[in-house]
């Protein structure tokens, strides 16, 4: 559990970033700037008895996609049983792994380097151009992808409400902003797997987590003609990470901006200047594996998933089918940190 005085000190730290990339905006070009480098060790231990002796276990870890936040992603080290590094650019990245298993278990693991910006650019209303419908883009990012960004009657009665007569995409995007992190409250949530909708569970509840929160802003942005996508994994603050999820939205001629309503909702810690910052920015203190929820892994896993939606921790299974997050242990460890000159990145 996070002490009182680390987690002051984490937000004073993400403070000191926000305000350090606003100015690095306003005295150079905006855009991605300050990159931070990361040494990042994962590991996955499948705990004795849960596997019969000598069967064979298959092991996804998530990892870095390279990216506009990541320019550079690189694998450093690994143990014996990974078999595959999947695509750069795959949407649920992953470094795959194979062990047999044996009677103290099994412990795979894997080292990675990678950098990350931070984002800040001011948008001028005025200068939002319409989208060519036929692009690839919008085609795909405006799309329903059920089970849960799905276009229900509720959802679509609430984005009429919400976006009005605005025909402007950004300003479309602002008034979902608005109203999600105005009106649904910061709580933890059940595993994903035992919610049937749950941008529609949200927006009915006015309650959800960091993931429950993008779904519901992503699929509110597509009912509008907004093109909006996933993206998570980590929170990469120096002093103390977790897992999380965010979503990006597509404004043209600007390109993809970021979205965060759970670090930008009114109610958070009193800092007004979260949800000005939040809509459209990025601190870089991230660690993105995903730009979609649940999209099969390469090789494909075979067994439902202990996270259908999501790819974070990692996922495990042998031929008796999936194994959930009691029978193993992941750690996730920030072996250095270093703030990079723009020249670095």
């Amino acid at each position: 559990k996070k002490s009182d005085s680390q987690r002051e000190k984490s937000r004073k730290l993400l403070r000191e970033r926000v305000q350090k990339i606003i100015k690095k905006a306003s005295e150079d070009e905006d855009g991605y700037l300050l990159p931070v480098r990361y040494r990042v060790k994962m590991e996955i231990k499948i705990k004795p008895e849960t596997v019969p002796v000598g069967e064979k276990v298959k092991i996804w870890v998530p990892i870095p996609q390279q990216c506009d936040l990541h320019p550079k992603v690189e694998i450093i080290a690994y143990s014996s049983g990974l078999k595959k590094i999947s695509q750069a650019d795959y949407p649920q990245r992953t470094a795959y792994f194979e062990a047999t298993m044996e009677e103290n278990g099994v412990n795979e693991w894997i080292q990675y380097e990678f950098i990350a910006r931070g984002f800040y650019l001011k948008i001028d209303p005025a200068k939002v151009e319409n989208y060519n419908e036929d692009s690839k883009v919008y085609r795909k990012y405006v799309a329903e992808r059920p089970p849960h960004i799905v276009f229900t009657p509720y959802l679509k009665t609430l984005t009429k409400e919400v976006v009005g007569n605005e025909g402007n995409p950004y300003l479309k995007a602002k008034r979902i902003w608005k109203w999600v992190t105005h009106n649904v409250r910061y709580t933890y949530a059940h595993d994903y797997a035992l919610y049937d909708n749950i941008p529609e569970y949200v927006a009915r509840r006015k309650r959800g987590d960091c993931g429950m929160q993008a779904l519901l802003f992503i699929t509110m942005c597509r009912i509008a003609g907004v093109p909006a996508r996933w993206q998570s994994s980590w929170y990469m603050n120096p002093v103390s990470h977790g897992m999380h999820d965010w979503a990006q939205f597509y404004i043209e001629p600007y390109g993809w901006l970021y979205a965060d309503p759970s670090f930008g909702g009114v109610r958070r810690h009193g800092e007004g200047w979260r949800n000005e910052f939040y809509f459209g920015n990025i601190e870089g203190y991230r660690l993105a594996a995903n730009t979609e929820i649940s999209y099969q892994f390469t090789p494909p896993k075979k067994y439902v998933r202990s996270d259908p939606v999501d790819s974070q921790r990692g996922e495990v299974e042998w031929a008796g089918g999936n194994l959930y997050y009691d029978k193993w242990d992941y750690k996730f460890t920030i072996e250095e940190f270093q703030e990079l000159d723009d020249a670095q990145q």
